[in-house]
Parts: C-alpha cells; structure tokens; sequence
C-alpha cells in the first residue's frame, strides 16, 4: 500500500479533501446560513421546491453506490458483459415508477413512504415497514462506507478504518445539519465527479492498453462479447431472460417504494417535476452501468497477461479500479 501511495501527487490529495470541504459547506449552508432546518417538511423534503436536474442526479447518486461503480467493472472483468443487460428493465420499470407510482405518492401529501402503509393497512405494518428500512439501511451503509474506503486506502496506504471513520462522519454532519436539500446539492457535485471519473478510467486504461480494436479482440477472441444468452439451464449463472425478470422485481422495490426513492420524488417542486426526474433516470442509468461495464471490458484486456513492463500478474478482482486510477 505504501508503494501505491508514492504515485499520487499533491493535486490527488487537495481535490479528495476538497471534495470533503464542498459536503461540509454545503451542510453549513443550507443549515446555518440559509435560516436553518425549522421544520420536519424542509428537513426531510427541502420545503417539496426542488427542480427535476437535481432530483434526477441525487436519484442517480443514491442508487448507484461504490458499490456499483467498483462492483460492476468487477464483475464484467471476471465473467464477462452480460450482467449489463440488466439495464434493458429500465426501459420499463423507470416509466411505470413515472406514471403509476408517483402520482399516487405525490398526491397523499405525505412525508415518508411508509405513511402510505400506515393510510393503506394500518400502523402495524406502517411501524413494520420502517423498522425493515432501518435494518437494511444500518448494513447497506456499513457496505458503502467500506467500499469507498477500500479504494482509497488501495491508492493512498492511509488506514481503512481511519477513512470509514471519515468518510462517516463527513455525511453524517452535512446531513444532520442541512438536510435532504444538502444532501441533493452534494450528490449533484458527486454524481458530476463520478460521471467524469469513469470516463476518465476508460480513456485512461485505453491508452494504456493500446487502442479499443485491441480491446475488443481480446474480449472478443475470450467469447466474453456475447451478451444475450439463452440457455434453459437453471444453474447458469447469468442468462439474459433471469437477469431481466430478476432486476426488474429488485428495482420496483428499490426505485418504485423505498424510502429513499419516494424522499426525492416528494421534494419536487411539482408532480411534473418528479416525472421529468424519472424520466431523465432512464438514460442517466443505462449510461451509466453500461460505462461502468464498459470499463470492466477495458480492464479485462488491460490486465489480460502478465504485466507488459515487470513481468507480474497484476491484482485481485476488486482492487482492479483503484489500480486503473493510479494509471
């Protein structure tokens, strides 16, 4: 780890803690110098005044995790593209959550999406619901805490733990003090950096692998291009009618009720405004893990072989993109 620390610079270093700075401004701006949180609806929805540019990249910027952008490139490295089919449900499932469920949300007035279990069967399953959220929650926050953390400690040798803490910290005090409208501007900023980070990584491991012919071939010549496969054997891993059913069910439950997604439909401005957000979620999402595969196609190649300069086989599945950016 320290080896790979040598190689950042003292640019590396300023812009990972002024992307830090930017989370903590903003929380103090819009919970100090904008007059505050003084409510529940401007703390949990930003007063429902929210335009759809910015929903539309928080949405993008909740769902599309470290884990995503280190997972997917991942994946595609180890077993091929054909995980990026998956993307095609969208094409569905975004327009329904569009047309059928927000409406629904927006229109009962309330603040979380479990208000709506509470009107529909009763408190039982209301209290239910949000104690399910919260578990789920506390561990997929241990998850995206950890994974960034890995990455950074994989291209900087700091300590993992001294960057989980961080790294907590940092979001949980913008959120605490500025409230979902905070958390929308940092995810804007976030989703522009890392929208530009991984078109950076591809052109980066391009250049560093040859040319995309050379890419191509390599994937192509290791029958890793095919991506609709239909075989009718159950024990296959990935075929293309399991990924498409299978993602479809997941990401209504995920992007139709959670909380998370409901949260950032009921702050806009108006119910058009959410629609437009959703409908913008379509291609922003589709681009984006079809870049984050695309980058896992880049690296399959790229570390195809032994390293060209020393000669050794180059590292393990999950440290293949903090290993790219030190390119």
């Amino acid at each position: 780890m320290a080896d790979a620390a040598t190689t950042l610079g003292v640019l590396d270093y300023v812009v990972f803690a002024a992307l830090l700075t930017v989370n903590v401004i903003t929380g103090l701006y819009h919970g100090i110098y904008k007059g505050g949180q003084t409510t529940t609806r401007q703390f949990l929805l930003a007063d429902r005044n929210v335009f759809s540019i910015p929903i539309a990249l928080t949405i993008i910027a909740s769902f599309v995790s470290p884990v995503t952008l280190l997972g997917v490139p991942a994946e595609v490295y180890l077993y091929g593209p054909e995980y990026v089919t998956c993307t095609l449900n969208d094409l569905v499932m975004l327009p329904t959550v569009m047309v059928l469920y927000a409406p629904v949300f927006y229109g009962l007035n309330i603040m979380t999406s479990y208000q709506y279990l509470g009107i529909r069967y009763g408190y039982p399953m209301r209290a239910f619901g949000g104690f399910m959220f919260i578990c789920q929650t506390v561990f997929y926050t241990a998850i995206v805490l950890f994974t960034p953390a890995l990455a950074i400690e994989a291209v900087t040798g700091f300590d993992l733990w001294l960057l989980i803490l961080i790294t907590g910290v940092v979001c949980t005090f913008y959120t605490s003090i500025g409230g979902l409208r905070a958390v929308i501007w940092t995810d804007v900023v976030m989703a522009i950096v890392v929208l530009t980070t991984i078109v950076l990584l591809i052109i980066t491991g391009t250049k560093a692998t040859g040319d995309f012919s050379y890419i191509w071939e390599v994937n192509q010549n290791a029958s890793r291009t095919d991506l609709f496969q239909f075989p009718l054997d159950l024990t296959e891993r990935f075929t293309f009618p399991s990924l498409l059913l299978g993602t479809l069910v997941s990401n209504f439950s995920v992007w139709g009720v959670s909380q998370t997604a409901v949260q950032r439909i009921l702050s806009a401005k108006s119910l058009n405004q959410a629609r437009i957000s959703l409908a913008m979620n379509v291609p922003l999402v589709i681009g984006l893990i079809v870049i984050c595969g695309l980058q896992g196609v880049v690296m399959y190649a790229y570390y195809y072989g032994p390293d060209p300069i020393d000669g050794t086989i180059r590292g393990p599945p999950n440290m293949t993109s903090p290993d790219q950016a030190r390119l």
